[in-house]
This record gives structure tokens, sequence and C-alpha cells, in this order.
């Protein structure tokens, strides 16, 4: 009997401490801390992907915020362009809360596909980034402004170079 009470207070033990042992999850969803960033979508400014004449101006509105979590300041906006696996960046520095800035720029002067990604970085280092591609076109109008004019008796001809496919 000794044995059997000996054996139950050792199981007993065995299952109270194996209960205590395993502690709660945490049903704790980590809180996102980086800043907020967007394209404003207005009429006249570039906010998602396109097609666009090569060799042109374009604007973007960015929007950007610090976290309200954080409540870090933003302190830089980094823009990068990628085309013909070369990237081009440019940043600019500040400090401050809110961000509502109009960007002006020009499309290669190439047709093909341009990558402009724009990021905000805050007081602690977070970033994050949005972007847009803007697939350069040779419209009509651009390719009469750029070729060269030759003469052929009465008549003016346009000479393109480059594939005919």
């Amino acid at each position: 009997m000794r044995l059997t009470g000996f054996f139950l207070a050792v199981l007993l033990f065995s299952g109270m401490t194996m209960i205590t042992s395993c502690s709660k999850k945490s049903t704790e969803t980590p809180v996102d801390q980086t800043p907020t960033i967007s394209f404003a979508t207005i009429n006249g400014y570039l906010s998602h992907d396109v097609n666009y004449p090569v060799d042109s101006l374009f604007k973007v509105r960015i929007l950007a915020a610090s976290n309200i979590s954080s409540k870090a300041l933003l302190t830089k906006l980094t823009i990068t362009t990628t085309f013909n696996n070369s990237s081009y960046t440019q940043d600019t520095t500040f400090s401050t809360a809110l961000l509502n800035i109009d960007i002006s720029a020009r499309t290669f002067k190439l047709p093909g596909a341009e990558k402009w990604a724009y990021k905000v970085t805050d007081q602690k280092g977070q970033t994050k980034e949005i972007s847009l591609t803007i697939t350069g076109i040779v419209t009509m109008l651009h390719a009469l402004k750029t070729a060269p004019l030759v003469q052929t008796g009465d008549q003016p001809v346009f000479t393109f170079s480059g594939n005919k496919d």
C-alpha cells in the first residue's frame, strides 16, 4: 500500500509540474512600427505602373507619415531609379511627422522599363518603400521631333535607326 501511495504521489507531482511549467502563449500580435507612405491619386500625377512617352516630364505626389505607435519622426526620403540594370539614387533629409511632397522628373530618352522606388526612413531606422514602373514608349510626336530630316527631291523623308521589327 505504501508503494502504491508513493507511485501515486510521484505521478501527481509529475503531472502538476508539467501543468505549471506550461506558459500561456502570447496572444499579442506585434505592432507595425514602420512609417506609412503612399502615392496620391490626383489627376496629372502618376500613382501606378504606366506606359509613358520617353524623355517626358512626369509628376508624383508622395504622402508619408510617422508611425503612430513609434512616434519616430521621418528623417529621409530616398528615390532610386533603375533602368537597363543601372541604378541612380538621390536622397534628402528632414525632420517631420508628415510629408506631402510633389516630385517632378523626366523619363529616360530610351524606351524600356524604369523602376522608380520611393523609400521613407524614420528616426529609429524603420523604413517603408513604394514603387512604380514607367515603361518608356516612343510616340510618333517624339519620333518626329528627334528624327533627322533628310531632303530628297521635294519630299521630306524622316530617317529612323534601330530595329524595324
